[in-house]
């Protein structure tokens, strides 16, 4: 009994309560080697307007359908057979780790391909089930990188370098993305293109 109410605890511990996903990054692989780890990172970008306007409970639905989405394309993957676990981050976003095998072509396009295609998933099941005015306040960054194994690198920080590149990788295009926004808005502020317009 003991037993069981302690794994119950370290179980919602190590949980998120709302994706039931796991937070820590590197549990499943028990500090074991990967050969081949790829790293697959899927971003919800502008949450937190998005939960600041709607409400957490909102954003705890969204989480769920990404949660979901994600759960139901791995099972449907070419790379299936490869996946190792899905993380969730705890605020807005998720790690799939697979073993990506160098047989069947380039492993990073492999990778950026699946990563397009959840992405992709995730942005359609969530339109179907709260509505395109949602989803476009938001952003799902997603990116892909393959992480060499490291012999003489203890295998948990060797993923969780691999982990963080993934994050930065994102945060790059949003930054490059938000760049580009304030400057097409200066263009048109500097081009006179503004009509204020009363009713």
């Amino acid at each position: 009994m003991v037993d069981e109410l302690e794994r119950l605890r370290l179980q919602r511990i190590l949980s998120d309560w709302i994706t039931g996903l796991p937070l820590y990054p590197v549990a499943d692989l028990r500090n074991e080697h990967v050969a081949n780890l790829g790293v697959i990172y899927l971003q919800l970008g502008r949450f937190a307007g998005v939960e600041s306007v709607y409400g957490w409970e909102l954003y705890d639905q969204v989480l769920r359908c990404v949660t979901e989405s994600l759960q139901a394309d791995v099972e449907t993957s070419p790379l299936r057979s490869s996946f190792l676990s899905i993380q969730f981050t705890g605020c807005d976003g998720f790690y799939l780790l697979f073993d990506v095998a160098p047989g069947g072509g380039d492993p990073q396009l492999r990778l950026e391909r699946e990563s397009v295609r959840l992405r992709d998933g995730a942005t359609r099941r969530l339109s179907q089930r709260l509505g395109r005015t949602i989803v476009e306040l938001m952003a799902v960054h997603c990116s892909a990188v393959c992480v060499p194994d490291d012999p003489r690198a203890r295998p948990s920080r060797n993923v969780i370098r691999g982990l963080r590149e993934a994050a930065r990788l994102v945060e790059t295009r949003e930054t490059a993305e938000r760049l580009k926004l304030v400057s097409s808005c200066r263009a048109v502020l500097a081009g006179r293109k503004l009509h204020a317009v009363y009713q």
